[in-house]
């Protein structure tokens, strides 16, 4: 607002009319410092109005990665839902599929109870003291076999806890920004694009909806491309879609 009432104040100070008494010499050099001084003035509204429009952006694209933040914790909190994790031994993954981290020894394993991915010395307190955040990051990280702790991760100072962060970082390292395919080399093959093809990986999580069934190894782009899912948040959920069941007969 202040500099509005400062640009305003030049406006009407170059707008003001010359005198009759001045001779015309003394007009056209007013005239030329209006002419300047108007251009000055102009350039410096469009500085304001492109800074605004930018500091504008900024607080829309905050306001979007606040609102994905949120219903990525939603989503996350609800699909490994502490209470059920530790109490159902319904609560499995799908299929027979079997995926791992680059190390091979933490897996998403067809048929087991999810509680003992998260938990393996099958205590309690494990699923009770992991956050959101690190259920993701754990979920993603044996889903593309990458090396935990390493791979595909927000640089130090963005490690906050932001579930938007970390998934766009991951999926920035496995697809690339513009996700395409383009992403790191990573795995056993060290191509971009695949999910976990580490040696034990086997089996499939069975697809949905006539969409593709997730099998190590294979393409992550043509897997999403069959689901026709343009978002992250919705790529994710799918992938939860088809891991994750909760089935009477176990």
């Amino acid at each position: 607002m202040k500099f509005l009432a400062f640009v305003m104040f030049f406006l009407q100070i170059s707008l003001m009319p010359i005198s009759a008494a001045e001779d015309e010499c003394h007009s056209h050099k007013h005239c030329a410092c209006h002419n300047g001084l108007a251009n000055c003035v102009y350039g410096l509204l469009q500085l304001n109005y492109y800074g605004f429009q930018h500091l504008s952006h900024l607080h829309v694209e905050a306001q979007n990665h606040q609102a994905l933040n949120q219903s990525l914790h939603d989503l996350v909190t609800s699909r490994f839902d502490k209470n059920i994790l530790t109490n159902s031994v319904h609560f499995i993954f799908s299929g027979d599929g079997e995926f791992y981290t680059a190390c091979g020894t933490s897996g998403l394993r067809g048929g087991q109870r999810v509680f003992c991915f998260f938990a393996p010395d099958c205590l309690d307190e494990q699923i009770l003291k992991t956050t959101p955040y690190e259920f993701l990051e754990h979920f993603l990280d044996a889903m593309f076999g990458l090396t935990r702790g390493q791979e595909g991760l927000p640089p130090p100072a963005q490690r906050n806890g932001n579930l938007a962060t970390l998934l766009c970082h991951k999926f920035d390292f496995i697809l690339g920004t513009k996700r395409d395919g383009c992403g790191h080399k990573y795995g056993a093959s060290k191509t971009p694009n695949h999910f976990s093809d580490q040696p034990q990986c086997k089996g499939k999580f069975p697809g949905i909806k006539g969409g593709a069934d997730l099998i190590p190894g294979s393409r992550v782009t043509a897997f999403f491309d069959s689901y026709k899912v343009t978002t992250d948040y919705e790529r994710l959920k799918i992938l939860l879609d088809i891991s994750l069941c909760y089935t009477k007969s176990k």
